[in-house]
């Protein structure tokens, strides 16, 4: 087969209602600093504002620390020390104000919000809608408004955005200014090339700056000033295609808790799908078998109640695939399609084997291909990152390439698994797993026998301990020198 016919098509789980795009992970802090009828102009209030939309990654050896930067916001704060400490202070100085003003009745502060839509006539021109999209999305989360995304955990911060309806000189406006320009294509050395294009006043409106791309394909989604920092660097930077949630453009099929109903968002998908060019690469994530696990009104005496709620939800989601399915083999592309199923983690279970150290990560992947060899069971060792080099394979894929995993394919290769969390590496190997704690290892269980890991033989079985042992020290120190060397592609 060549590679040039094969598609591919990558299903986890929908990704979560677009609200979560672009909000602020300091909701309950924010709420604490706000809790006053004490006035504060916008002025103030930025002091105490701290918005990241990035995270970087510290990657660390024993001899060398190396930041690895995927956003603009951690370079900002070294370069801005200054401001940033002056920020940090002021924020320490309102948590401790909170008791003297926690009592008083409440008072919803209003941000006025200035959107810059710096485009050069592509998509990144988005409309007013979308624009306004994110606004709404920002007060379901800020106030926590009941039937929305936002109605998590959290408080309601009594914060309010809004389109700003008056310009710097008292002109009235919707709160949006389109600039053509090729800055469009941002790099983000040139932040404050952005404020000569358009800039409202810092102390009295929020700037927020839509672009095509930022630092062309790093991956960067949108980063923000530190409060308080100098007025040419302030405000919001975000990817138009991360800016709104009406992508999807369909407000009756929400599902009230995290998105779109899978049944109609895998509909949308196969439809999208069929308007791309050929060969594509698509990713779609569903999202129905979450908690509270709903099911649409129409469907509620369709599925069987089972042990546990998550069930009537996971039967809901087999028949949306099942539509899906139904659907898209009557596209062009279905019959030249590799479909991939996995999940990305594990759901709650009543039985006890998904509740330990190796159950809790176990789960199905699913290799399909219409008309194909692709067919039965397979017990082979397997994760999530055997799925890039499995579909290489499937490609015959000439070129050399770096992965971790292996292809499912490979029937000489030497299968295994690694799971980490809270400080835990376990290595799944040969039907052992091998626990490590990072400076050494401590258990070894013979999982296919002892699946709730009642009997540990690391003292019975030191050869295959220390072999174990030995090759998860190898991968660490490989990913680690990999990601210094910048090897890792």
């Amino acid at each position: 087969m060549q590679m040039s016919d094969l598609f591919y098509f990558f299903l986890i789980r929908q990704k979560s209602h677009t609200s979560n795009k672009f909000i602020s992970y300091l909701r309950e802090i924010l709420s604490k600093l706000f809790r006053s009828d004490k006035p504060l102009n916008y002025f103030q209030m930025k002091k105490t504002i701290l918005t990241s939309l990035i995270t970087a990654a510290l990657v660390y050896n024993n001899y060398a620390q190396i930041v690895i930067e995927p956003c603009y916001f951690d370079n900002y704060q070294r370069q801005n020390k200054v401001y940033v400490e002056k920020a940090e202070k002021n924020i320490s100085n309102a948590i401790r104000n909170i008791v003297e003003y926690k009592n008083h009745s409440a008072v919803i502060k209003i941000i006025p919000v200035v959107v810059h839509v710096i485009h050069n006539s592509g998509t990144e021109n988005i409309s007013d809608s979308q624009i306004q999209s994110q606004i709404t999305v920002l007060n379901e989360d800020f106030r926590k408004i009941a039937g929305t995304a936002g109605d998590g955990n959290g408080v309601d911060t009594e914060i309010e955005f809004c389109l700003a309806k008056k310009t710097p000189d008292g002109k009235c406006s919707n709160g949006i200014v389109r600039i053509q320009s090729s800055l469009t294509n941002h790099l983000t050395y040139q932040r404050a090339q952005l404020k000569n294009l358009s800039y409202w006043d810092n102390t009295r409106y929020l700037n927020m700056y839509i672009v095509k791309t930022i630092n062309g394909t790093s991956g960067i989604l949108g980063y923000s000033s530190y409060p308080g920092g100098p007025p040419d660097e302030d405000g919001i930077v975000v990817r138009h295609d991360y800016f709104g949630r009406n992508e999807y453009n369909n407000e009756k099929d929400y599902d009230g808790s995290w998105g779109i109903w899978d049944e109609e968002f895998l509909q949308y998908t196969s439809n999208t799908i069929n308007n791309k060019p050929q060969p594509f690469f698509a990713t779609v994530f569903t999202l129905t078998s979450h908690h509270p696990y709903p099911i649409p009104e129409r469907y509620k005496n369709q599925f069987k109640d089972g042990a546990l709620p998550i069930e009537k939800s996971i039967g809901y989601s087999d028949y949306a695939l099942k539509k899906f399915f139904d659907s898209a083999k009557k596209m062009p592309w279905f019959y030249k399609t590799l479909f991939v199923l996995a999940a990305d983690h594990t759901g709650v279970s009543a039985d006890p084997f998904y509740t330990n150290k190796i159950g809790n990560y176990s789960i199905p992947i699913i290799y399909y291909m219409p008309n194909s060899q692709l067919k039965g069971l397979d017990s082979t060792i397997t994760q999530q990152i055997d799925i890039m080099p499995s579909i290489l394979d499937y490609l015959n894929y000439p070129s050399p390439y770096f992965a971790f995993g292996t292809s499912v394919f490979d029937t000489t290769a030497q299968h295994f698994a690694l799971i980490f969390r809270s400080d835990l590496f376990q290595l799944i190997e040969n039907n052992y797993v091998l626990q490590f704690d990072g400076d050494k290892a401590n258990d070894l269980f013979h999982y296919s026998t002892d699946s709730l890991l009642k009997n540990d033989l690391f003292n019975k079985e030191p050869k295959i301990s220390s072999g174990m042992e030995n090759k998860v020290k190898a991968i660490i120190q490989t990913y680690q020198q990999s990601l210094i060397n910048n090897k890792m592609h």
